[in-house]
């Protein structure tokens, strides 16, 4: 694939809200920094500049899909015996400790204290 043809694969990634050094490994680089290094020599800013540049709704994007993750998981934690880790997967993380990090950063609990709280008798 081209330097050109990288660019562009890399920039639709990143509006899909792909992290960088997830795109930098789909397009072929090595790591984060050799993207950067050629989307700053080609574009004239880093990948994350650029995406910023794109307008706030863009930059927005991937935290709703994140949030779409999480209320997704939410939902099949209160409504399924569905497990933990079934739940990652279903929801789409990739990484069980990803949604671990998720309900921490959202909730301040686990997903099995906040499935416990979810399933009790509301009084």
């Amino acid at each position: 694939m081209a330097v050109g043809e990288k660019i562009n694969e890399a920039k639709a990634l990143l509006l899909a809200g792909t992290p960088v050094s997830q795109v930098s490994k789909k397009v072929g680089y090595a790591t984060h920094v050799s993207l950067m290094q050629v989307f700053r020599t080609h574009v004239g800013r880093t990948p994350v500049e650029w995406l910023k540049e794109q307008g706030a709704d863009a930059a927005r994007e991937p935290r709703r899909r994140a949030l779409d993750r999480l209320q997704n998981a939410e939902e099949l934690l209160r409504d399924t015996n569905m497990t933990i880790n079934e739940v990652s997967l279903a929801a789409g993380y990739t990484r069980l400790n990803g949604l671990y990090a998720a309900f921490e950063r959202e909730h301040g609990i686990s997903p099995g204290a906040w499935r416990k709280r979810a399933r009790e008798p509301r009084r």
